[in-house]
């Protein structure tokens, strides 16, 4: 997607009814920044978000297969293409396809829960995956200061329904998108560390470790200041004590069936605390440079099967507890690649990638950002 020379516009999708169609989900066109966050949590919704860490393939995962353009995106990948008859139509969708591990994706389309945004990201030239990430996570254009607020964490204070606790980064680093507000914490929810969790059955905090207790005493205190407990101390403890506190969500599909343990963990965390606001997971391994395989096998087809089937359990298990309605899922990159491969069968760094908006009466949609265009 560089060097223009071929326009891609969604002729029936106008800026009013892209709006429109997401409304529901409180989604609009600057999904990336605060008030977006901020709409899609308006009516009470959880917002999940979904970043690709790497550059995934807008054209991949999106293939313009049935198009006008499909004879350059043809052209131009010989080896990685996505062939349409591996493909299925999606009705309504101007020729664009999804592919052809996208299982689940395809129901969520044929149940109006799936929406699809092209020409994705931020409109800094960088190619670089870490300044580019930071970018978008911050909401902004430059890196310049903004106070240290993510965009999620900017949204949080204003968002109907925050709780004192109200952002989880699913992992060992608290997101950016979260980072500067005190109602955001990190949690390494590795199996080990969850089944630690659900053997409380809501008794409160009471391992052999201690760590709670210790927490409070000030054990970490005197890293930072002797006076008083820091502020690291203090929102490890109000998670520890919200989420010991809680009932496990039962009923959870294996973790074996979601491909990506981290994405279960998330959904777990939301059904033991129905009040959280912000969830965020990363998914690495995105930036396919060489040998990305065929529709079917390889590292692509791989990294879109386990998306897909994380996604599938997502919304069984949270369509079990009454929640889908409740949720808007975000899957995001910080950009995509190319429209002509390389020479190692796989794609160097490129601009516009894709973004999906899913949930429960999202609608559905294929819409592209003013300025997308496929390059060749």
């Amino acid at each position: 997607m560089e060097t223009s020379q071929t326009s891609i516009q969604n002729t029936k999708a106008t800026r009013r009814e892209f709006v429109s169609a997401f409304s529901a989900a409180g989604v609009g066109l600057s999904m990336l920044g605060s008030p977006a966050a901020k709409g899609a949590t308006a009516s009470g919704k959880t917002m999940v978000v979904i970043f690709l860490r790497g550059g995934a393939d807008a054209l991949s995962l999106v293939p313009p297969a049935a198009t006008k353009w499909a004879s350059d995106y043809f052209t131009s990948r010989p080896n990685i293409q996505i062939p349409l008859s591996t493909t299925a139509e999606l009705t309504g969708g101007d020729g664009w396809r999804l592919h052809p591990k996208f299982e689940t994706f395809q129901q969520l389309w044929n149940a109006n829960d799936l929406a699809v945004i092209m020409g994705t990201g931020s409109p800094n030239v960088t190619r670089s995956h870490f300044e580019q990430q930071d970018l978008i996570e911050k909401g902004l254009i430059h890196n310049t200061a903004n106070g240290g607020l993510g965009y999620l964490a900017r949204a949080m204070p204003l968002t109907p329904g925050f709780s004192t606790l109200g952002g989880i980064s699913v992992g060992d680093r608290l997101a950016l998108a979260l980072s500067g507000h005190n109602g955001s914490i990190a949690l390494d929810l590795k199996p080990e560390n969850l089944s630690a969790i659900n053997s409380l059955k809501g008794r409160g905090w009471n391992v052999p470790t201690g760590l709670s207790e210790r927490l409070k005493r000030g054990w970490i205190q005197d890293r930072v200041a002797a006076s008083a407990p820091s502020i690291a101390a203090m929102q490890a403890t109000n998670a520890i004590d919200l989420i010991a506190a809680s009932q496990p969500g039962d009923g959870l599909s294996p973790e074996a069936d979601y491909k990506i343990p981290q994405i279960r963990n998330a959904v777990g965390m939301m059904l033991r605390l129905p009040n959280m606001k912000y969830v965020t997971v990363d998914v690495e391994g995105w930036d396919t440079h060489i040998n990305m395989g065929t529709p079917t096998t390889g590292t692509f087809s791989g990294l879109v099967h386990n998306l897909d089937s994380a996604i599938g359990h997502m919304r069984k298990d949270l369509e079990a507890a009454g929640r889908w309605q409740d949720t808007c899922v975000v899957v995001m990159t910080e950009f995509g690649r190319p429209l002509k491969e390389n020479g190692n069968k796989g794609l160097d760094h490129g601009r516009g990638g894709a973004a999906f908006i899913i949930g429960g009466g999202v609608g559905r949609g294929v819409f592209t950002a003013p300025s997308f265009s496929l390059r060749t």
